[in-house]
């Protein structure tokens, strides 16, 4: 008996098979993340590199500042976002709660 399978879901089952890649970079999945290390993971997923140097800023910058209330919190991300990201523009505005994923990846971080 033969099955009818929507041309639909056979563009989304290649789709998965074969990532796109774009600015000649291959993608960084979930799935293939959570083979490898927890440490490499958080690193693949959140950091966005596997420097320690890079790890280690990026959590102390989010311990000292991304939960820290009122006009010092905004000061504290004002002074410590842009040591993440490269660098950002006048007047920025970092509310509390904010998180960066792959801070280093942003457009202005390569300029």
């Amino acid at each position: 008996m033969l099955q009818y399978v929507p041309r639909r879901r056979k563009a989304l089952e290649r789709a998965v098979d074969e990532p796109r890649t774009q600015h000649g970079r291959e993608p960084v999945a979930i799935q293939q993340a959570m083979g490898a290390s927890p440490l490499r993971a958080y690193q693949d997923l959140v950091v966005g590199s596997r420097g320690l140097g890079r790890l280690v800023l990026y959590e102390l910058v989010m311990l000292t500042s991304s939960w820290v209330p009122g006009a010092l919190g905004l000061l504290l991300r004002k002074l410590l976002y842009p040591l993440l990201l490269g660098g950002c523009g006048r007047g920025v505005v970092f509310g509390q709660g904010v998180v960066l994923r792959h801070p280093t990846r942003c457009a202005w971080a390569r300029a």
